[in-house]
Parts: C-alpha cells; structure tokens; sequence
C-alpha cells in the first residue's frame, strides 16, 4: 500500500464528520425506537388484560379510602 501522506486536520474533519453523522443516526433511532414502544404499549392497553389494568389501578384509591374508614 502506497503511504498516505494525509495531515492531522483532514483525519480530524473526517472523524467530525462521521460522529455528526453518527449522532444523527442515533437520534432517529431512540426516536423511532420510542415511537413503537409506544405503540406496543398503547396496543396492551387496548386489551382485555390492560382494560383490568387499568380498571384495578382506579379502584385501588376507593379501595384504600373504604380500608382506612373501617380502620377508624
């Protein structure tokens, strides 16, 4: 292989170059990412099992509230 004669600036933009591009990149993922596991999670809600979910985490207020009525 012929020596590359290549100074330290063009080694530098280039490693700028391709952490811009990198971070970029990553960006789009995590947000890309984020979007579906959303989504996913937004599926599981609609579900028979998220639907008791979400209704047990509603009656667990009235529950501690009736709990401490007979505790007085």
């Amino acid at each position: 292989m012929a020596d590359i004669n290549m100074e330290s600036n063009t080694i530098n933009k280039a490693l700028d170059i391709v952490s811009e591009s990198s971070k970029e990149t990553r960006s789009a993922l995590d947000t890309n990412t984020a979007k579906g596991i959303n989504k996913i999670f937004e599926l599981m809600k609609s579900t028979k099992l998220g639907i008791k979910v979400d209704a047990y985490i509603d009656e667990r207020h009235y529950k501690l509230e009736k709990e401490m009525q007979k505790i007085k």
